[in-house]
């Protein structure tokens, strides 16, 4: 084999190699997700690739997010919403969980209102947890205390981002 040929073939082996080693992100859409308890929200709306709810007064609840999953790790989760208010600033996410098939393997508190993305970085334990049974993501949503007004929340997507 001539040099031009053999550089040609290493060039090939390695940008296979590397390809295999970089990092990818797996997504849900926000319509995706499962409210654990309906009858706490005042309306459930699917539009797009969004889920919009309109959450009760001094209520909460937890949205459920599946990821499918076949003995990978992950560093951290996004999860992308939209949190419309009216009057009162008392909507919000307070809490993510983790699974892994049936079991919890991260438990995380949060105090997060407004729009955009929450990331919540995995620990060095979960971090090397492989998981092998589909990752659950159960987001904890509450409102409080506004009278009559009710809190629109839009989830968009839900990532999960491979190591």
């Amino acid at each position: 084999m001539n040099k031009k040929f053999k550089m040609i073939i290493a060039s090939l082996l390695l940008v296979s190699f590397c390809m295999t080693q970089s990092l990818f992100a797996v997504s849900v859409h926000g319509h995706a997700g499962v409210v654990e308890k309906p009858s706490r929200v005042q309306s459930l709306e699917y539009k797009g690739v969004g889920m919009i709810i309109l959450n009760k007064i001094n209520q909460s609840n937890w949205v459920h997010y599946s990821i499918e999953t076949d003995g990978e790790k992950f560093d951290y989760v996004l999860v992308k919403l939209k949190v419309e208010q009216n009057t009162c600033p008392h909507v919000k996410v307070n809490s993510v969980h983790i699974w892994d098939g049936k079991k919890r393997v991260g438990k995380f508190t949060v105090n997060w209102v407004g729009s955009g993305y929450i990331k919540v970085n995995f620990p060095s334990s979960l971090k090397n947890h492989k998981f092998v049974d589909g990752m659950g993501v159960s987001i904890g949503i509450a409102a409080s205390g506004c009278g009559d007004v009710f809190r629109k929340l839009t989830f968009y997507s839900v990532t999960a981002n491979e190591i």
